[in-house]
């Protein structure tokens, strides 16, 4: 880097590799796939689960603890509906799995 060139925009740097590129495309769309279901989440309940990640056709949810886990099963087709609408089939998401994780 040469020390008499301003400083650039941290998104230009990012977009420069494909690979950080990929996490920010990744990192945009769980933010969209939890902004999609924040409201099917009551409260409390909302407060206790978030998205991880998605592997292939399967959400990760995270909940703090095995009863805030079980309250979000409960919601699984309501959020699978919510996410899947008109997608195409081979774009769906098939399974919600929720991992215990004590925030």
């Amino acid at each position: 880097m040469n020390r008499s060139s301003p400083p650039q925009p941290l998104r230009r740097l990012l977009n420069g590799s494909s690979h950080l590129r990929q996490l920010l495309e990744h990192a945009g769309y769980l933010h969209g796939v939890e902004r999609r279901l924040r409201p099917l989440w009551p409260a409390p309940l909302n407060a206790h689960l978030r998205v991880l990640n998605v592997q292939g056709h399967t959400l990760i949810l995270q909940a703090d603890s095995a009863a805030w886990a079980t309250q979000g099963r409960c919601l699984i087709p309501a959020m699978l509906d919510a996410l899947n609408g008109d997608a195409p089939a081979n774009a769906q998401l098939r399974t919600i799995r929720i991992k215990v994780a004590p925030g």
